[in-house]
């Protein structure tokens, strides 16, 4: 690297952290998809072809409820000019948790009718406690949003990767040990 580039990643103006940005949010999705896929590939020999099928409705069933319910709490974290004050932290956080818990409790309720229309009886034990999902991350500190406002994101990145590595290392010793689709389960609800 030339030194005008080392010195334009070093400095505190928005352009510095701008770039600095760019690098980390590449690091961090790039290595979430190696990661992803080295998983994947270890997972494919331990587990049955339907396990991922049925992991495949759960995901779509918890992800859509999830963007259906989307208030824009992460925009207007990022955008508005109170984005830093704590009294709209603390609403956005509440509101948050609020999503989160209705959206485990609709999932719960909701999983016995979409395991009959899948004919999958298995669907209900798997979406009742995927329904735990939303919930934890309703509890997401808005710290996360705070960091990708001020484009701080070297901590988050690291925190980000650490977590996936420790999530996926989980599901794949439970896909080892239980050899069904309670592992992906369990693994996703260790590292959401």
């Amino acid at each position: 690297m030339h030194r005008w580039q080392l010195a334009s990643l070093a400095g505190d103006g928005y352009g510095s952290r701008a770039l600095r940005g760019v690098v980390f949010t590449l690091l961090r999705l790039g290595g979430a998809n190696i990661l992803r896929l080295v998983s994947n590939l270890i997972l494919t020999r331990l587990l049955f072809p339907e396990a991922f099928g049925l992991m495949g409705i759960v995901q779509v069933v918890v992800t859509g409820a999830t963007m259906f319910s989307e208030f824009g709490i992460r925009s207007s974290i990022i955008h508005s000019k109170r984005g830093e004050e704590e009294i709209f932290l603390n609403t956005a956080w509440t509101i948050q948790i609020i999503r989160g818990s209705i959206l485990g409790v609709l999932i719960y309720f909701l999983a016995e009718y979409l395991a009959e229309i899948y004919n999958e009886p298995v669907l209900i034990g798997l979406l009742q406690i995927s329904a735990i999902l939303p919930v934890i991350l309703g509890f997401n500190s808005t710290n996360i949003l705070t960091a990708d406002r001020q484009i701080t994101l070297g901590r988050l990145t690291i925190l980000t990767l650490a977590s996936q590595t420790f999530g996926l290392t989980c599901m794949i010793l439970l896909a080892w040990w239980l050899g069904t689709v309670w592992a992906l389960v369990l693994g996703t609800l260790i590292s959401p």
